[in-house]
């Protein structure tokens, strides 16, 4: 009995086997949606850039409507009211007179050739009636001065800076600033004077004289206080001489990005200009990195208060000018009446931090709401120390360690750095202990490092996967399925951010199943051992 309920038992593991084998095949079809082939391969006529018969007058009928012609047509010259009255290939001008249409010109017999492959002995013969063609004097016949006709437009192609030409207007026609320079066969287009050739095309370089904007070069402008051409708002002089946009471009300092572009700085890890730490996604329809909010960290004046009025950069921090305080989180003159008491939750009784949560940045400590460690109790409120008015160095250093009182303002000593509410060491900067680093950094051989996962930003950790990338092989060295994604570290496909990691949100599933399969063979062959 008891051999037969094991043999029961033993059919039913393999049942179960089979089973959870058996679901992760499948059997898929192949349909073809492969279009009808055409049995006879042959290709579409093409007209353009084709040589047509010399001298055939055939005329191009491209865009043009069938119109029955009067019984008798006006030659050359003869009175019309439409393009219907004159003969083949020619139209009535503005002065109600037949002439022949663009790209034709008159023959000897009164009629309309077309001008391309049409009898020459000189280069007038052709460019007077299209721009970019001249005479072929061992053959005696208009073609084109650079590439191939356009048979539908009746044109041919325009030249490039330091390509042949016959008349200034080929080279005006196509190159702004340009003119046909040289002798016979030998004029070329060419910049005209006060103009140099910048990436192929004619415009007052950096430094030169200008009028308008649209004299200098790409992405240039003209300093309307010295009429001479700077690089735009967000951009620099590069290495060749033009200008290059500053963010994405190489640095090795800060210095290189944040005076071309406000609120930018050098990446310390990627070595390129991006938005500064605490600024949002760089605009690149205005090309700007968006404004700090007060304390937020800073290099120049101007990017505080171009976006916050009664401000300065204070020590590395928007905060605010001399007579003015915060309130709200703006910048307000310095009342000169007496304060009025403000009910505040500050030193009222508490169980937990939700009885405080009137006041920001405030905390239950031992039963009483007070200020967060790295804030100060300041008319009910808790603004951060670091960047508030001191007249002592107490007023901070009772607050967060290793900072100090300088011209009246609380921030760091030398050597520290502003991370959050507190002062630390910067990355790279020597070191003790993990405890003087900044947040997810640590100490390493005496200098401060970022953990795995984490990359240095203005001398700070940042997480690698939501920072600031370049290729993709800033986001991989970290996680090899994240990748580099509008100029941001993120996990590709179906992966997602699971502890500063990208993880396959199926995978647990995968690896359940996985697992009982594994258990199910590992019972049946023990079973089918014994029995």
């Amino acid at each position: 009995m008891t051999r037969d309920i094991m043999h029961f038992v033993l059919m039913l593991c393999l049942l179960l086997d089979s089973t959870n084998f058996s679901t992760a095949s499948t059997t898929g079809t192949t349909t073809n949606t492969a279009g009808p082939v055409d049995p006879t391969g042959a290709a579409s006529p093409s007209t353009t850039g084709t040589l047509p018969p010399k001298g055939d007058g055939t005329a191009s009928t491209a865009g043009t409507t069938t119109t029955a012609a009067p019984t008798t047509t006006v030659g050359l010259g003869g009175g019309c009211t439409a393009d219907i009255h004159c003969l083949a290939n020619a139209v009535c001008n503005s002065t109600m007179a037949c002439e022949c249409d663009f790209g034709y010109k008159p023959t000897n017999q009164n009629d309309c050739e077309q001008v391309y492959t049409s009898d020459c002995s000189i280069d007038a013969d052709c460019n007077q009636y299209v721009l970019h063609t001249d005479c072929d004097y061992n053959f005696l016949y208009c073609v084109c001065l650079h590439g191939a006709y356009d048979a539908t437009t009746r044109t041919c192609p325009c030249p490039h800076l330091g390509e042949g030409c016959n008349l200034d207007e080929e080279c005006t026609s196509c190159l702004v600033n340009s003119e046909c320079t040289g002798f016979g066969i030998s004029k070329t287009c060419e910049c005209a004077a006060g103009y140099e050739n910048i990436n192929g095309a004619c415009s007052v370089g950096l430094g030169g004289t200008c009028t308008v904007d649209s004299d200098c070069l790409t992405n240039g402008v003209c300093d309307s206080n010295n009429m001479t051409c700077v690089c735009a708002s967000a951009y620099r002089e590069s290495i060749n001489n033009d200008c290059e946009e500053v963010y994405g471009a190489d640095c090795t300092v800060d210095s290189e990005c944040y005076p071309y572009l406000l609120n930018s700085e050098c990446s310390q890890f990627l070595f390129w200009c991006g938005c500064a730490t605490n600024f949002f996604d760089y605009d690149t329809t205005n090309k700007t990195c968006t404004c700090p909010t007060l304390n937020g960290n800073c290099n120049l004046n101007e990017e505080c208060s171009t976006c916050l009025p009664n401000t300065e950069c204070i020590s590395g921090s928007c905060r605010c000018a001399t007579g003015y305080e915060e309130i709200n989180s703006t910048c307000s003159a310095v009342s000169t009446t007496p304060a009025t008491t403000v009910h505040s939750v500050l030193d009222d009784s508490c169980v937990d931090d939700s009885d405080c949560g009137n006041t920001t940045n405030s905390i239950c400590n031992n039963g009483i709401c007070a200020c967060a460690p790295g804030y100060y109790a300041d008319a009910g409120s808790c603004p951060t120390v670091l960047g508030s008015y001191c007249t002592t160095i107490d007023n901070c250093t009772s607050q967060v360690d290793n900072s100090n009182c300088t011209n009246n303002i609380c921030g760091c000593v030398s050597g520290y750095i502003r991370d959050g509410v507190n002062c630390a060491i910067g990355v790279n900067s020597g070191c003790n202990n993990d405890n003087e680093c900044v947040e997810n950094g640590y100490c390493n051989n005496g200098k401060c490092r970022c953990l795995f996962g984490y990359t240095t930003v203005n001398r700070r950790c940042t997480p690698v996967l939501g920072g600031p990338c370049r290729y993709t092989a800033d986001c991989s060295y970290v996680d090899s399925n994240s990748a580099c994604l509008d100029r941001k570290c993120e996990c590709r496909g179906v992966y997602e951010i699971v502890d500063l990691f990208c993880v396959d949100s199926g995978s647990q599933t995968v690896n359940i199943e996985l697992g009982m399969t594994i258990v199910s063979s590992c019972i049946c062959l023990l079973l089918s051992l014994f029995y």
